[in-house]
């Protein structure tokens, strides 16, 4: 049994198996025993998944409002889309930048962006479409800041310069393990947003990339130093343009389980039982 398959074996373990009825060995029939809230629109079958980075974050954060770091975020949405680039050059890539959910402070002058990893970080992370390191491709409102996030590509590619075998528009990453081009995509769908919404953005914006922990496997050691190499790029890189909108944006490598540790259960203790799912020792 490879390390794939003992997580998955693990993380089953953990769910009520005489409730549960499995389309597949991982999947469930039905997307509600997956999930300790009702579904929301538009969270889709792939949810079903025992291994679901999108019900792990769903079932975590709920529907309604949440006490994160001390403070009250009642505004949720999920699967939230970002302006990535324009589609001028009519390819099939992904235009959009898509956060699993973003909260919003009650006073409305801070934003928690997530992005959520259950298990990804034990498969190759996902290539760079050259897309990105063209003028021609970015949206106006990156206008001043296009040569910046170009470079930032540039940086996330293998060097020397590889394509991918099997797609020849793409390049093949620098990370092993971390799916840095990802983050790279989403802070320039931020940055766009911030540049469109101008005066009625958050002051302060913060992006968690949340990934579920199991220090037991090599895979997950390897993704989380790769993790945290990447975010102190990213905080160095990307402040000053954020700056200049207005905005103090940061990045940050959050354990699941310390995710965990950062929210309020005073009140929703029934909910944070049911987390314990999730946590494998």
């Amino acid at each position: 049994m490879n390390n794939y398959d003992k997580i998955l074996r693990l993380l089953k373990e953990k769910l009520n198996t005489e409730e549960s009825n499995y389309l597949d060995e991982y999947h469930l029939k039905e997307i509600e025993s997956n999930l300790f809230f009702k579904p929301y629109n538009g969270i889709d079958q792939r949810s079903n998944s025992i291994r679901s980075s999108a019900a792990m974050i769903y079932n975590t954060i709920g529907p309604d409002s949440i006490i994160f770091d001390g403070k009250k975020y009642p505004y949720i949405v999920y699967e939230q889309e970002f302006p990535a680039l324009n589609d001028n050059d009519k390819s099939d890539h992904d235009h959009s930048a898509h956060l699993d959910v973003s909260l919003s402070s009650e006073d409305k002058t801070e934003l928690v962006l997530v992005e959520a990893k259950c298990l990804e970080w034990m498969h190759n992370p996902k290539t760079l479409s050259i897309a990105y390191l063209s003028e021609f491709c970015y949206c106006k409102e990156t206008n001043r800041s296009i040569p910046h996030f170009i470079d930032s590509f540039k940086n996330l590619r293998l060097y020397p310069e590889r394509r991918d075998p099997e797609d020849n528009s793409r390049i093949l990453p620098y990370y092993k393990r971390y799916d840095a081009i990802q983050m790279n995509i989403h802070i320039l769908g931020i940055y766009n947003y911030c540049a469109r919404e101008k005066k009625n953005v958050q002051q302060k914006i913060r992006l968690l990339n949340v990934v579920w922990d199991y220090d037991k496997a090599e895979e997950y050691q390897k993704e989380e130093a790769e993790g945290k190499e990447y975010v102190a790029y990213a905080n160095v890189v990307f402040r000053n343009v954020f700056k200049q909108l207005g905005v103090d944006f940061s990045v940050e490598y959050v354990r699941y389980s310390d995710l965990l540790k950062r929210i309020d259960w005073t009140n929703d203790m029934d909910h944070r039982k049911y987390l314990e799912r999730y946590e494998i020792k």
